[in-house]
């Protein structure tokens, strides 16, 4: 239905805004006819009105009950859909390898064994050249960590998302660099961040640059 008025847009209202209160309200009105006028199905007209008011009550919060019940079923339908894709899109990134042991170590799991930071960045940077993505690595220092294969493979997977990347392992760090202008962390960033903190080392995303600061070494 359309309602204009000189001067004014028209307004449409839609039905299914409120599907319940106008059939509602005639059944009540009708009832209440019928107790002004004294008649009714029932010996008593009071009577009448009550179990008519009572029963339009009761279907509509029948019909509120199966539409709650169908919107939530939507809605864990959708959200199981959500997860199933966001969990299909993870295991074509990273891997299901990958994925499981960044889970692990998460959710509270091993660390592993402590590796050279190099030798990771090395291994890294081999695989990223396979998918036809050059890199360029430079080690001046190296340190040995537990924990961090996960975050620096994060690291340079979403600098290559950008095109050429540049690695640079130095003391206390490692840089990774990229040829774009994302700002933000991304699916990525966030992993190598949770990751890194998980191993006691930290992530600082900035344009074009990340950065891993590792763990402090030990004395002696």
């Amino acid at each position: 239905m359309f309602v204009t008025a000189s001067g004014r847009r028209s307004v449409r209202f839609r039905p299914l805004e409120v599907p319940d209160v106008w059939p509602a309200a005639a059944v009540i009105v009708s009832l209440g006819l019928l107790l002004v006028a004294g008649g009714g199905p029932l010996r008593s007209a009071l009577a009448t009105f009550a179990l008519g008011t009572a029963g339009v009550i009761g279907a509509l919060w029948l019909r509120g009950a199966v539409a709650r019940h169908r919107a939530r079923r939507r809605a864990e339908a959708n959200q199981a859909a959500l997860i199933a894709g966001a969990a299909s899109r993870l295991r074509t990134a990273i891997g299901d390898h990958e994925l499981a042991v960044a889970l692990d170590v998460l959710t509270g799991g091993p660390l592993g064994p402590p590796r050279s930071v190099a030798a990771i960045a090395r291994e890294v940077a081999a695989h990223t050249r396979s998918t036809g993505v050059p890199v360029a690595l430079a080690v001046d220092d190296d340190a040995t960590v537990a924990g961090l294969d996960g975050a620096i493979r994060a690291l340079v997977r979403r600098a290559a998302a950008q095109g050429a990347v540049g690695v640079a392992v130095t003391t206390g760090r490692v840089e990774v660099r990229d040829e774009g202008s994302a700002a933000v962390a991304g699916f990525d960033g966030e992993l190598a961040g949770g990751l890194a903190r998980r191993a006691g080392a930290e992530v600082h995303v900035f344009e074009g640059l990340a950065v891993l600061e590792l763990p402090a070494r030990r004395a002696g």
